[in-house]
């Protein structure tokens, strides 16, 4: 699911229905954080429901396979937590795996989809669906998200050659009209 919805989000970067990751979108990054938990609870027609819809829309067989080992990883996650609250291991459930994952795809949601992609209306083209941001946390914990434009327009070059390549491309973003101000 994870690459289909990856590869969805290039094909249609910022587009409120086809974007996968659109549900992610906020004013601000308080309100950012807020919605990486929002769009995970119940009733919610947030991040893994849009995933579905996108995944049911496709219609392939890659995308009937992906629905379903997604259901079946869940199901084994949610049978495990139970299965160890059942046997007394509650708050070991909570804190090593339930709290840790909600933790970690909030940072996920965070990084890899709001603060590259901020704001999103109305930014589609090529050079503007993305931006340049200064991250507080730097480069590592950010996961080089800072320079994502790289990798919507080069996603053949690994993650962490990413700060390289902008440097390098610096110059002829410029003049494409990218503002390149923040780094």
């Amino acid at each position: 699911m994870a690459r289909l919805m990856h590869l969805e989000h290039h094909y249609h970067t910022n587009h409120p229905e086809k974007d996968p990751d659109y549900t992610d979108e906020a004013p601000n990054m308080w309100l950012a954080w807020y919605k990486t938990w929002y769009n995970r609870q119940p009733g919610v027609d947030g991040s893994i429901h849009h995933y579905k819809r996108i995944l049911a829309e496709m219609g392939t067989p890659e995308a009937r396979r992906a629905l379903v080992e997604t259901m079946v990883l869940q199901l084994f996650f949610m049978a495990t937590l139970f299965t160890m609250a059942w046997n007394g291991y509650a708050i070991e459930a909570a804190l090593i795996w339930w709290l840790p994952r909600h933790i970690g795809l909030s940072y996920i949601r965070f990084f890899l989809s709001w603060a590259p992609h901020h704001p999103r209306e109305g930014k589609t083209g090529r050079y503007e669906n993305t931006n340049l941001f200064k991250s507080r946390v730097g480069h590592i914990l950010s996961m080089g998200m800072q320079y994502h434009i790289v990798h919507h327009l080069y996603p053949g070059i690994p993650n962490h050659r990413t700060k390289e390549a902008y440097y390098a491309l610096k110059p002829i973003l410029k003049a494409r009209g990218v503002d390149v101000s923040p780094l």
